[in-house]
This record gives structure tokens, sequence and C-alpha cells, in this order.
């Protein structure tokens, strides 16, 4: 029964029966994921995902929910990165990942 639903899922992530299924199959997937892990827990992990709306994404991602548990939280990178601060914002975000690793 396990492979059935888990067959079922993938095929609804992919978007062939439509947008509304797709959403549905990415509930699932939260639901279904271990959120003691994640900073922000359920609602934190939802909002990452997308499921509460592009806004939602994004003010999570800078807030650094729906990442593993000691890398979350509020950082200049992770507001330049959430996109935020528009375009620019993500390319000064990668930017500075890219010079962090060279000292």
């Amino acid at each position: 029964m396990g492979d059935v639903l888990q067959f079922g899922q993938q095929i609804a992530q992919t978007g062939l029966l439509g947008r509304k299924a797709q959403m549905g199959a990415a509930a699932m997937h939260v639901a279904n994921t271990d959120t003691s892990s994640k900073s922000g827990g359920l609602l934190g992990t939802a909002a990452a995902s997308g499921l509460m709306g592009t806004k939602g994404r994004m003010a999570a991602h800078a807030m650094g929910m729906g990442r593993e548990k000691g890398h979350g939280g509020l950082s200049t990178s992770n507001v330049l990165g959430s996109g935020l601060m528009g375009n620019k914002g993500v390319v000064a975000g990668a930017a500075m990942d890219l010079f962090k690793g060279k000292r």
C-alpha cells in the first residue's frame, strides 16, 4: 500500500494531473517528513516549501526556516538569498557565500 501511495504522489508532483494535484502532493510530502530536525517545525517547513504562497516562501527562507536545525536563523545571507531584496540581492548573497569560502 505504501508503494502505491508513493507512486501516486510522484505522479501528482510531476504536474500531469494539474496544479492542484501538484500542490496536494507537495502538502503530502511536507506532512510525511520528520520536521523535528527542521527549524521552524511543520509550519516553517510548509512555508519554506511554497505551500503558503511565494511571499510566505520568501519570508520563511529569509528567517532560515525549513533548514536543518543549527543552520537556520536570520542572517544577511539568508535575507539576500531569499529574494526579498530582488534579483540583485540574490546575486549579492551568492557572491558573499562564494567569497566566504575563500577566506
